[in-house]
């Protein structure tokens, strides 16, 4: 067994917060740091990723970014990210505004799945997140990035493609489903992350 396989192997999600997010611009969502990874997609229209310490990301149509580690993300149509956050995601995927009162789904217009009627949205977000805690986990979250991205012209797996085909068309069982697919879009992200050139892989 290799390394990455046996780090994952301790890595699932279970009962992971998945949605398909129509949002109108101008928009900041603010993802707060902690234990957890989340994976974003936007699968219409651009976005910033904005983090300390670091240049902003553009984060082009189906590029894949896994958010990881300490320290708030800022997930943005302003590319300067000076506007305040409409949404505040917390590691347990609750939505509040900066004043700290939570917000609904129709608030923030997070967590809906797009409908034939909605399908001109202009922005269109993807994202997935789930919960990590141990030593195996902590081992994965210490040898990435705050924020890493995958352009689209660089991934290799299909599991995007099943896990937004599966948001749009809800079956039983729907929930265990989404959460195999999100671990597959991780592990897909993350294997092609590590073979993009200049990459700082782990040692191992």
């Amino acid at each position: 067994m290799d390394t990455l396989t046996e780090v994952l192997d301790n890595i699932r999600s279970s009962g992971a917060l998945i949605g398909q997010n129509l949002i109108s611009p101008p928009w900041a969502i603010r993802q707060e740091g902690g234990a957890s990874i989340t994976v974003v997609a936007m699968l219409r229209g651009e976005a910033w990723l904005h983090h300390a310490g670091a240049d902003p990301l553009l984060l082009g149509t189906r590029d894949l970014a896994i958010l990881a580690g300490p320290g708030p993300t800022l997930l943005t149509s302003d590319p300067a990210g000076r506007m305040a956050a409409t949404c505040v995601l917390t590691a347990d995927g609750a939505c509040f505004q900066e004043t700290g009162e939570r917000l609904s789904e129709g608030d923030v217009g997070l967590g809906r799945v797009a409908d034939e009627a909605e399908l001109g949205a202009e922005h269109v977000l993807l994202a997935g997140s789930f919960p990590t805690s141990g030593r195996i986990a902590e081992r994965l979250l210490s040898a990435l990035p705050p924020v890493l991205v995958v352009p689209r012209a660089h991934q290799r797996s299909r599991a995007l493609e099943l896990l937004e085909s599966e948001l749009e068309n809800p079956e039983p069982g729907q929930q265990a489903v989404l959460d195999r697919l999100l671990d597959l879009v991780l592990i897909g992200a993350l294997r092609d992350w590590f073979a993009l050139p200049g990459t700082d892989a782990p040692a191992w």
